[in-house]
């Protein structure tokens, strides 16, 4: 039996849809494990490859920090501190996420916020904020000169411990 042209054009078409909607799904993968005393060394510097700059993808475990400011400005994404220990204290790793509801991302801050309103959605669903202890994955930014602080953008990876 051979199928009509219409139909089977349009189950070609949905079956590429499906296809290259499934590509999207793989989870992130974490990154190479690193400290707070090795994050920032110049072993994790992004490098340049074929002309392009690839940034080395890390995972760094601490904990959610208190929003240092009353004023933030995020668009596409949005940052927070993770500290090495509670309640804000220890070494601290800037972390750039991406705004949004779904797994990995931040939710957007209202314009008048408190440490409350900080928001991570994690890889497994859960919601935590501060206070919480995470794994976070992200791309390590260039240290340049100041190798006692860095930070992590992109991050694709935000796991609850």
């Amino acid at each position: 039996m051979r199928l009509p042209a219409t139909r089977l054009f349009f189950g070609l078409a949905a079956a590429a849809l499906l296809a290259t909607l499934g590509l999207g799904c793989e989870k992130p993968k974490p990154g190479t494990p690193v400290t707070f005393e090795n994050v920032c060394s110049a072993e994790f510097d992004p490098t340049m490859e074929k002309g392009l700059n690839v940034t080395k993808k890390v995972a760094i475990e601490g904990y959610v920090g208190p929003l240092r400011s009353s004023v933030k400005v995020c668009s596409d994404t949005c940052d927070f501190n993770l500290f090495a220990e509670p309640d804000g204290k220890g070494k601290r790793v800037n972390a750039d996420v991406p705004v949004g509801d779904s797994k990995n991302q931040m939710e957007r801050l209202p314009k008048s916020f408190s440490d409350k309103d900080l928001k991570l959605h994690t890889s497994d669903g859960k919601v935590v904020g501060v206070g919480a202890k995470v794994r976070i994955t992200g791309g390590r930014s260039p240290a340049g000169g100041k190798r006692e602080t860095c930070s992590l953008w992109k991050v694709s990876l935000i796991e609850a411990l």
